[in-house]
């Protein structure tokens, strides 16, 4: 073939008569010719292969269970506790049964409200041709991962996590809890409170102590000056007049006339 070039290649299987109910597997490897040496050297040829399953009828069982799921770091590693996003979730699921499965499904992640904060999917989606699940040969464990690519988080949060398998679409089920609480930023907002405090109480007490001293100072200038102590009343005249007292008709008491002698 040359390059860049593709061919169909058919092949047949025949299943023995014997042959055990489940899940049976084999791989198809094509290898290229090494190119022919002139002179000494080392040549490499590469190969190319693909897997093919396949179902023989009769006892067959279907059986997954959830070896771990947990909340991570971005980088996946184990951790229930984060000051914000991204959240990274693993599940391991091991193949119990006798046949490949193909477990899919999503995890929802609910806030302390109980509010959707993200819905991942898990093992790619049966209706999209370019994600198709992957399958989990039996006796074996495959690890899946997703991210929820949230940054502003508080609080605790809850990550339920269902997937189904098999033709009956058998459940499984897990759930985890982690928390995020961006601390930092907690403590900045606490230190930037208490320094707000302490400058506020600090320009109340300046403003008092001035208030003070102006109003001792004010009564030290009335000791001084009494004349000036008090201003006059508003709308009372400025000049002070006598009282005037209501006039008196003050006469002479008069003499008895005399008496003449005869």
């Amino acid at each position: 073939m040359g390059s860049k070039q593709s061919k169909q290649v058919q092949f047949q299987i025949n299943v023995p008569a014997d042959a055990e109910p489940g899940g049976h597997y084999a791989v198809f490897r094509f290898t290229g010719q090494a190119p022919e040496l002139q002179e000494t050297g080392v040549a490499l040829s590469a190969s190319i292969g693909t897997l093919v399953l396949l179902r023989i009828g009769g006892a067959i069982t279907e059986k997954a269970n959830v070896v771990e799921y947990y909340s991570a770091t971005p980088t996946f590693a184990k951790s229930a506790f984060f000051e914000t996003g991204p959240i990274g979730f693993v599940e391991r699921i091991r193949n119990d049964g006798n046949i490949h499965i193909k477990p899919t499904g999503t995890i929802e992640v609910t806030d302390m409200l109980g509010r959707n904060a993200g819905t991942l999917r898990v093992n790619g989606d049966p209706t999209n041709p370019q994600d198709p699940p992957r399958s989990i040969l039996p006796q074996s464990i495959r690890r899946f991962q997703q991210t929820l690519n949230s940054k502003w988080m508080f609080g605790r949060y809850t990550a339920k996590m269902k997937l189904t398998y098999g033709p009956n679409a058998t459940l499984l089920e897990s759930t985890t809890t982690f928390w995020v609480i961006p601390y930092k930023l907690i403590l900045l907002v606490l230190l930037i409170g208490i320094i707000l405090f302490f400058l506020i109480r600090f320009l109340i007490r300046r403003y008092n102590q001035h208030i003070i001293k102006l109003a001792q100072k004010a009564n030290q200038d009335t000791l001084q000056n009494p004349s000036q102590g008090t201003a006059p009343m508003a709308g009372s005249s400025s000049s002070h007049k006598p009282a005037h007292k209501p006039a008196t008709n003050h006469k002479k008491p008069t003499n008895p006339p005399k008496r003449q002698k005869k």
